[in-house]
Parts: C-alpha cells; sequence; structure tokens
C-alpha cells in the first residue's frame, strides 16, 4: 500500500544525504515552500515532480515510492510489479 509519509521521510533522508534542503528542492522545482511536507497527508499530484525529485538525488522513482528491491533477480522483478498492480488498484 503507497505510505506517502514514507515517501516524505525518504526524501527528507536523501537530502540530508545529499547536502540539500527542502526548501531549495522546491525552489528548485517551482513547488511552493512546504508542498514536499504536505505530501505526508496526500499524494503528489504529478509522477513529474517524482521523477525530477529522484534525478535531482540520484536515486529512482521506486526508492522514493519505498518499492524498489533488489533487480538481480526474476522473482524480485515480479514481487516489484505486482506491488506496483496493487498500490495502483488500492487509490
Amino acid at each position: 500500500m503507497f505510505d506517502s509519509g514514507r515517501v516524505v521521510d525518504t526524501i527528507k533522508q536523501l537530502c540530508k544525504e545529499n547536502n540539500i534542503k527542502i526548501s531549495d528542492l522546491e525552489n528548485q522545482l517551482g513547488l511552493s515552500k512546504g508542498n514536499i511536507s504536505r505530501w505526508s497527508t496526500s499524494c503528489p499530484k504529478s509522477i513529474k515532480v517524482l521523477y525530477d525529485i529522484a534525478n535531482m538525488l540520484n536515486t529512482s522513482v521506486d526508492y522514493i515510492l519505498g518499492t524498489y528491491v533488489d533487480q538481480n533477480t526474476q522473482d524480485n522483478k515480479a514481487d516489484t510489479l505486482n506491488q506496483l498492480i496493487l498500490n495502483t488498484k488500492s487509490r
């Protein structure tokens, strides 16, 4: 299930690791101040924003969403796909 709070926590942690302030990230993306923090109670309006954040923080959208697993095995790839399908249906 989609956990928006986890998404925000992951973004905050990645910002800390990359020495980027959340407010600077929001500014660079053209988001209003506090926009990312508000995602803890709602979903981002656009996948493009998550894609841009992932690129700026040198990671992937699936990592930010918490659906990342080791891509070395076929079983894990199938599990990831199934999880994404379940998450989409639950919205």
